[in-house]
This record gives C-alpha cells, sequence and structure tokens, in this order.
C-alpha cells in the first residue's frame, strides 16, 4: 500500500526545509573572503567565533549579532541562495602589521558586490582608503572610522551614489576636500572630523540642491577661509566645525533653514556678530562661537532665540556694558559669557533666573562679588587696544592700493634674488676653482631657535593629536617606529654619560635624535610570554596621547633579546625631554632654585591632575593605576606641570590574560591615593618622614586630626603668603584623597574642582584681581560636584579682607 497523502505532504515539506537550509549558505568565494579578511585584520577578537580553518559547514549568516561583530545576508529573488548585504566589526587594535595591504582590502571587498553597510572601526587600519570600493555600488553605509588611514579622499568614491552615511573620523586623512563630496545625491552624514585636511569647505555641501546632507561633522581638522553662504534650502540640521581655522568673517546664513546645532568653537572668526543672525538662526538649539577672536556686543536678540538651549560666548573679546534689563530666552539651559571683557552691572536675568538657567559670566570685569571678576583696568586696557586696533585698520590702504604696493615689493623682491642667486653661483664657482676640496657649509635650523608662542587656554583644549600639532605643541614626529641601531646612536650606545635616570621601570637615557630633537629613551625588559599583538597595541595608544600636562611619547622600539639561554622582549620607549627638574626639585632650595610659591604650587598640583584626569577620562578605554608619584611630575622651562611614565602597568603583566584582568580591575581610586601623597609633599615642603607624622598610623592623620587640619605641619615657606581658606580647602581635600577605604576618595574631577577653588580663592588676594574682588567662602559640599553647580559660590562678607596663616 502507498503512503497516505499526509504522509507524503510531510516529506515534501521535510525535503523543501533541506534544500532551504542547503541552498542558504552563501557562495564559497564569499566565505573565502570572510576567512581570508579575518586573516588579514590579524585575527581580531570580534571575529574569535569564527573557525578560520573551516571549509564545509561554516554558516556565517547565522552568526547572532553583538556589540562588536555583525554581518547580515540576504537571500536573492526566486533562489535559495544568499549574498553579504552587512558587515560590522569593531576592533581593539592601533595598528596592523606591516603585512597588511588596503589593496588586498579592497580585493577582498569587492568580492562582495551586493554589500550594503561596512563597517570597519578601530582596526588598526593603515595606508590609503581601499581600492575598488567604488565596485561596490549598493553601499550605503561606510564606517572606517578609528583607524590610521592617510592620504586624500579618492575620486573614485564618487562612484558610490548610494551612499547615506560616510564616516572617516579620527583618522590620518590630508589634502583638501573634494568638491564631488557634497554632490553625493544620497549623502545625509558626513563625518570626517580629528583628521588633518586642510583647505577651504566645498560650497557644494550647503544646498539641497547637491545632497541631502542633514549632519556635517569637520570639527578638529585643518580648514581655513571664509565658510561659503549658506543656501536657505540647505538641510543641515547639526554643524560642527570647530577646532580650525575658519575665519574671519563671520559666516552668512540663509533664512529659513533648518539648522539646530552651530558648532564653530576654536577657530579664527573676527568682528562682530551681525545683527541679523538671530534671525536667520532662529531654530537653532545649541550655538557654540567660543575660543574665536569676536567683539563689540553680541546682539540682545541672540539671548532670545526662541528654540536656543545652549549658548556659548566665552573666550572672545566682546566688551561693553550689557543691558541690566537683558530678557533670556525661556529654552535657555546654559549660557556662557566667561573669559570676556564685560564690564557694568551684571544683567538681572543672570542672577535672577531661579535656577532654570545656568548662567557663567566669571572673568569679566562685572561689578559683582559673583564669580571671578577682573578688575575694571583689566578691561579698561583691552577696550582701549581694541580700538587702537581698529584705528589701524581703517587707516591701511585699500585693495587696489596694496595690489600695486605688492606687485612693486615682488618685483623687487624678485630682482634682489635673481641678483644674489648670480653672485652666489659665481662665488662658488671661484671657490671652486680656488680649492679642489668641496666646500661643507654648516647646517642650521630654524627649529633650535624657534619660539612658539600659544596662549594657555587654548593649549589646554586641545585635546586631540591634530590640534596639539596644529598649534606647534610639539615640532617633532609622532607614533615613530624606530630602529635599535637609531636609538644607539642617539645614546652614544646607551652610554652612562647619558644616563638620566632609573626607576621601577627601567633605565632613562638622554638622546639627540637624525632631525636634531633632543628626547628621552626609557629602556624597559618585558616578559617574552607577553602578547605581542596586544603590547603593540597599548603601546600605539600611548604614543597617540596628547596633552600640555603629559610628556608625549614621540615613538617606540620592540626587540627581541637571547641572553644566554633565556628570551626576553625589549621595549624602548621615546618621550619629549624636559630638564627642569621635578616637582620635589623645586619645592627646596637645594639645587639652588627659587622655592615655590604657594600659588605656583597651586598651579603644579593642579597641572599635573589635569594630566592624571586626561588618562582617566579622556582616552578609551581609560588608563589608570599609574606610577603617580611627585618625582614623576615635571616641570617645563616655563614651569608648567607635566606627569610622565603613564601606561607602563601594562608591560608589568606577563601574559595577554593578566593584562585584560588588570584593565578589568583598575579603577581611579589607587591614582588619587598617590595623588594625594603628591599634595601632601607640597603641603610639607619636603618628602614626608616618620618624625613628620610624630606618632600617626596612617598618612592621613598627617594633615588633620578628628576632621581638624593641622596646621603645624606646613611648609613654613609658604606661612604668611597663602589664605587661610586656600589652604584648608588642600588640606581637606588631600586628607581624603588619603582615605583608607577606596570608596571614600574623590574622584580625580572632584579635586581638581577643590584644587581650582583653593587658587581661585588664593588669586583673589595674591593675583590680578585683588583690588576689587572679596573674599569668597566655599561652597556647602566642597567634594560634591554637582552641590558646587547648583548652588553656586555664596559670598561672605568680611569687612577686615582675607584671613592668612601667620
Amino acid at each position: 500500500m502507498g503512503p497516505s497523502i499526509p504522509g507524503s505532504i510531510g516529506a515534501v515539506v521535510a525535503l523543501l526545509l533541506v534544500l532551504a537550509v542547503e541552498g542558504s549558505s552563501l557562495p564559497p568565494s564569499q566565505v573565502h573572503s570572510v576567512l581570508r579578511l579575518q586573516r588579514l585584520l590579524g585575527y581580531p577578537s570580534a571575529l574569535a567565533h569564527i573557525d578560520s580553518n573551516a571549509t564545509q559547514g561554516l554558516d556565517l549568516c547565522g552568526i547572532p549579532p553583538s556589540p562588536v561583530f555583525n554581518l547580515s545576508c540576504n537571500s536573492s529573488a526566486g533562489s535559495f541562495s544568499s549574498t553579504i548585504v552587512s558587515i560590522q566589526i569593531l576592533g581593539n587594535a592601533t595598528s596592523l602589521s606591516r603585512d597588511f595591504s588596503m589593496e588586498t582590502l579592497g580585493n577582498l571587498l569587492s568580492a562582495l558586490p551586493e554589500l550594503e553597510i561596512l563597517g570597519l572601526v578601530h582596526l588598526g587600519l593603515w595606508g590609503s582608503i581601499p581600492p575598488k570600493l567604488d565596485h561596490l555600488q549598493s553601499l550605503r553605509v561606510l564606517d572606517l572610522s578609528e583607524n590610521s588611514i592617510s592620504g586624500a579622499l579618492p575620486d573614485r568614491l564618487r562612484a558610490l551614489s548610494r551612499l547615506e552615511i560616510l564616516q572617516l573620523k579620527d583618522n590620518r586623512l590630508n589634502g583638501t576636500l573634494p568638491g564631488w563630496i557634497g554632490e553625493l545625491r544620497s549623502l545625509r552624514e558626513l563625518d570626517l572630523s580629528n583628521n588633518a585636511i586642510t583647505g577651504k569647505l566645498p560650497k557644494s555641501l550647503f544646498s539641497s540642491r547637491r545632497n541631502r546632507l542633514e549632519r556635517l561633522v569637520v570639527s578638529h581638522n585643518d580648514f581655513s577661509g571664509n565658510l561659503p553662504d549658506w543656501s536657505s534650502d540647505s538641510l543641515l540640521v547639526y554643524f560642527n566645525a570647530g577646532a580650525n581655522h575658519i575665519g574671519p568673517a563671520f559666516p552668512k546664513f540663509g533664512y529659513g533653514g533648518l539648522l539646530q546645532s552651530l558648532l564653530l568653537g576654536q577657530n579664527d572668526i573676527t568682528g562682530g556678530i551681525p545683527r541679523d543672525a538671530a534671525a536667520r538662526l532662529g531654530g537653532v538649539r545649541t550655538m557654540d562661537l567660543s575660543y574665536n577672536e569676536l567683539h563689540g556686543m553680541p546682539p540682545a536678540a541672540l539671548f532670545r532665540l526662541g528654540h536656543i538651549e545652549t549658548l556659548a560666548l566665552n573666550g572672545n573679546q566682546f566688551l561693553g556694558v550689557l543691558p541690566y534689563n537683558l530678557s533670556l530666552s525661556p529654552s535657555l539651559a546654559l549660557l556662557d559669557l566667561s573669559s570676556n571683557f564685560f564690564t557694568g552691572r551684571v544683567p538681572a536675568s543672570f542672577l535672577g533666573s531661579g535656577g532654570s538657567v545656568v548662567v557663567r559670566f566669571g572673568k569679566n570685569c562685572f561689578a559683582t562679588r559673583v564669580q571671578q571678576q577682573y578688575t575694571r583696568s583689566h578691561c579698561d586696557a583691552a577696550a582701549r587696544k581694541r580700538a587702537a586696533a581698529s584705528a589701524a585698520g581703517a587707516s591701511t590702504p585699500d585693495s587696489h592700493d596694496l595690489a600695486i604696493i605688492a606687485g612693486i615689493v615682488g618685483g623687487g623682491i624678485a630682482l634682489v634674488g635673481a641678483v644674489a642667486v648670480f653672485l652666489c653661483v659665481l662665488l662658488r664657482c671661484l671657490r671652486q676653482q680656488k680649492d679642489d676640496k668641496p666646500v661643507q657649509y654648516a647646517a642650521s635650523s630654524c627649529a633650535d631657535t624657534a619660539s612658539i608662542g600659544v596662549p594657555s587656554d587654548l593649549l589646554s583644549n586641545a585635546r586631540y593629536l591634530s590640534q596639539s600639532i596644529r598649534l606647534g605643541v610639539h615640532s617633532t614626529s609622532h607614533n615613530r617606529v624606530f630602529s635599535v641601531p637609531e636609538l644607539e646612536e642617539a645614546t652614544a650606545n646607551f652610554s652612562l654619560e647619558n644616563l638620566i635616570g632609573e626607576g621601577q621601570h627601567g633605565k632613562v637615557f638622554k638622546g639627540k635624535l637624525h632631525d636634531g630633537t633632543v628626547a628621552a629613551v626609557k629602556c624597559l625588559t618585558l616578559d617574552s610570554r607577553q602578547d605581542m599583538r596586544q603590547l603593540k597595541i597599548h603601546v600605539e595608544l600611548l604614543v597617540k596621547i596628547r596633552h600640555r600636562h603629559l610628556v608625549g611619547y614621540i615613538g617606540y622600539s620592540l626587540d627581541n633579546v637571547i641572553d644566554g639561554a633565556t628570551q626576553c622582549r625589549k621595549l624602548y620607549l621615546v618621550s619629549e625631554y624636559i630638564d627642569n627638574g621635578t616637582l620635589r626639585n623645586h619645592l627646596s632650595k637645594a639645587e639652588g632654585r627659587e622655592v615655590l610659591s604657594w600659588s605656583q604650587r597651586l598651579a603644579a598640583a593642579i597641572g599635573a591632575g589635569r594630566g592624571i584626569q586626561y588618562l582617566h577620562t579622556g582616552v578609551v578605554p581609560g588608563i589608570f593605576n599609574n606610577d603617580v608619584n611627585i618625582t614623576n611630575v615635571l616641570m617645563d622651562q616655563n614651569c608648567v606641570a607635566k606627569f610622565t611614565d603613564f601606561g607602563l602597568f601594562c608591560f608589568q603583566c606577563k601574559t595577554s590574560s593578566s593584562v585584560l584582568l588588570f584593565r578589568k580591575l583598575a579603577s581611579d581610586k589607587t591614582d588619587v591615593y598617590n595623588f594625594g601623597f603628591i599634595l601632601l609633599e607640597i603641603l610639607l615642603g619636603k618628602p614626608p618622614t616618620i618624625e613628620d607624622s610624630k606618632s600617626s598610623v596612617h598618612p592621613k592623620e598627617m594633615l588633620q586630626t578628628e576632621h581638624v587640619p593641622r596646621y603645624e605641619v606646613v611648609d613654613p615657606a609658604i606661612i604668611g603668603n597663602c589664605v587661610a581658606e586656600s589652604l584648608t580647602t588642600v588640606l581637606e581635600i588631600a586628607a581624603k584623597c588619603l582615605s583608607e577605604e577606596p570608596s571614600s576618595r574623590p574622584s580625580m574631577e572632584d579635586v581638581l574642582w577643590n584644587l581650582q577653588y583653593a587658587a581661585q580663592v588664593q588669586d583673589r588676594v595674591s593675583g590680578e584681581c585683588s583690588e576689587e574682588l572679596p573674599y569668597v567662602s566655599p561652597p556647602r559640599s566642597r567634594f560634591n560636584r554637582q552641590a558646587i553647580r547648583t548652588s553656586g559660590i555664596t559670598n561672605r562678607k568680611n569687612e577686615s579682607g582675607p584671613e592668612f596663616l601667620r
């Protein structure tokens, strides 16, 4: 008897399911491309679950998505075959090996013709943008952020007509931005931040007739010149071009635009804000024009924009008297006018907002005891300087006269130059005839005598590497991989004459590199069991870190050494050379130096603290458990404190698993505790000893007993010159840092907040603004940053003036 009908149907269904599973597999070429991609990228942990040895039965489309890896497939219409449409990989590498090739990467990707989404983030890719990306005609999202990709944007990318999102931030792209970038019709989001792209922004980016761009981020590059006129039909909602050289003209925006966020801080925009700017920017919610060179008086309508929530005008040259009855928009949450030259009464709305809006107006010359203010003479001097500059500008010749003058001067220079060249050639010929020996000319370098003056406020805000280089913070090339012979030559084969220090991490030698740069070379011996890839990842991260208060690493070298039967690795870290001693050296007259005053000690503590805080919060992942001690706080020639030897904890771990465990358990509390000892030595003026503690069982008790500060332990050199409130604040925060229980210690940010408060109190007496500013009492909770922000600084009238310790 034949099978029943229900049984036949079941058999057919089962057969179809088998066929579907077998037919759903990817083409072998795509499977091989993914496996080769895994090998090319150095087997990143995001792809660890893919068996690289599997050739049969590997179901890539069935891998569940994760935060670090996502591969999606699509079935072709009318068949059971599939194709890869999305690959997204998030790594943790800073640089791939020298065997890596962008050309190979391009070839592998071109084997995935239906790819719509491609994300290769933080994988250490280096070289120019991969070729053959233009073959991916279906590509809608391209994200190659946080790599080391260099060169200019290639013209072949213009073929990606369906591209909607292009993310290339945190790379090393350079050259100018091509005009075709704004003609990608489908483009909605473009992020090129933190690169080194130069030139002007193309006009095509600001017109909806060319694209559908809604979000444009080009901050922290080297763009210059004025922005193109903004088309009224532009679809841009978010525009961030901060930290460039844009200017000098204030941008001209079209009426009725959709813009909500305008971020143009840290640029070169000069002059006043046009009166019609508020009418043109009616929909803006966030506006950042800080740290430009804007002057005059901001239009009152700017403070009343209908949707404005954040308005930052700090760090400019605005001056004059704001209207006392100046009204603020009901939607405004934060207004920052600090660091300008405003005078007169503080507008009533700044003080009577009832907490609905935070208004920062310190570092002006307002006639008030609220927030830190400079003397009136400070702002009057700025006004006179601005008036003189305006008068000088008015007396300059017009453009026609300038052209004539330039032509005459240029012609004269050219003539003089031609004569000089002729004379040099003639003289050289005569010398060669006179002497058979070749003439050797002494080489001179401008870098040996150049002095770059950069405002300290701007330097402290230059967080990114591209910004630091642009500002001239470092004149040497960074992220270099040196050869051992190079370093041997630089240090005279690591001679004892060049030995400048020795610590728990190894010896430090002074050296002179090929380009004349004087550097410090630290030699570390590592365990051979350490994972080389993890080691290089960590070193590459350290070399990229730049901050004004950190001694920057210039480059490194890795070497395998065989000592008898033992094999080990040598790591050479090359860093800036600071030759003005440590902070400890500047606390005593032992070496003939002037002892630092209380204000200078506070400045040094704040500088070192800022460097350490940046390691905690400004780097991802954060770098904790650093070797925080006073001998690692170096002082440069301008007495700017710089923290060194950071991030070396990784080299004490013997295996990659112990490195990962160390990072997992790391927190800021150990660094805060050790920073407490730095504050302790700053207060004592010498290294703490057993005699200082007087039978105290814990360092915290050197500073306070039963929560009462012990002023008798303070360095006599500063007694009589420091304000009691300033000193008390430091004693209390130092004691907090030295708490035995880690949970009782403050964060580094809280420590800095208190140190800056102490410096502010001291500066009111010893600084420039001491004539008019009153004594300021501390906030109710000195260790609660939120309480400080919400309650503000309460003023206390002190008729007898500030109290000094005697």
